[in-house]
């Protein structure tokens, strides 16, 4: 599934303008000096030479972004295919091309998560764990640590330890997490999915030899549940469980 809110961050990057735009300014602002004639057709050259330099690398930039979007929406298109290896290989290129193109860290952020959840779903637990990882710690310097979009790298991360059977890992993101939505309010708009990770933690947190907490969280689990009988799941997370 496309992460909608992540395409807005990205494409206001791109339609930002190029630093190859100058407003007109008298040549002695660009360094040229007119009092010594020979001085004077150095400084000018250089300069212009300068100014050519810089024009070219902000072309290129916006080139390298363009490239960017291309690769990102490619990637997509195989994401929502089920073709999470070709959707590795796009958002791959994506995030190599927003790096040349100096693209503001929210957009590398959500570059790099997109390129870590199709890694995992790819089956190359390792690397999406680095990668994800990664867009935790881009993005809590972006949004900061208690922001939603925060909270979607760590269930990411919660889900992909978890599914591996790495259950320390898997609490240790989860611990974070849940307070963190629960304090957005998510337990009212989407209860049962909350509970269903609030499930999750708890076997997790059994497994650690944590139990009396796993009850506790259980419990919780159960009356959100009892509560809200009638709710139904409103967001299905993807899960990093591949055969073989």
């Amino acid at each position: 599934m496309l992460n909608k809110e992540f395409e807005a961050v990205f494409k206001f990057q791109l339609n930002q303008p190029s630093k190859a735009v100058f407003k007109k300014r008298s040549l002695a602002q660009y360094g040229a000096s007119i009092d010594v004639k020979g001085i004077k057709a150095m400084r000018i050259k250089f300069s212009f030479l300068l100014l050519i330099f810089i024009f070219l690398t902000g072309c290129v930039q916006s080139i390298n972004l363009k490239q960017a979007e291309i690769h990102y929406n490619a990637g997509s298109q195989y994401e929502d295919k089920g073709d999470f290896i070709s959707a590795k290989e796009q958002f791959a290129k994506a995030l190599s091309d927003a790096r040349l193109g100096k693209a503001k860290p929210a957009a590398i952020s959500m570059l790099t998560y997109n390129l870590g959840r199709v890694t995992g779903y790819a089956c190359d637990f390792e690397q999406s764990e680095k990668l994800l990882i990664e867009a935790l710690k881009l993005e809590e310097k972006v949004t900061g640590p208690s922001s939603g979009i925060t909270t979607m790298r760590l269930f990411e991360l919660a889900r992909l330890n978890y599914d591996q059977g790495k259950y320390a890992e898997a609490a240790k993101y989860y611990s974070r997490g849940l307070p963190l939505v629960e304090a957005l309010n998510v337990i009212e708009s989407d209860p049962i999915t909350f509970a269903n990770a609030l499930d999750e933690y708890s076997r997790a947190l059994e497994e650690t030899g944590n139990i009396d907490e796993s009850i506790k969280i259980k419990t919780k689990s159960k009356k959100i549940k009892e509560s809200n009988s009638e709710r139904e799941v409103v967001l299905v997370p993807k899960r990093y469980r591949c055969n073989g």
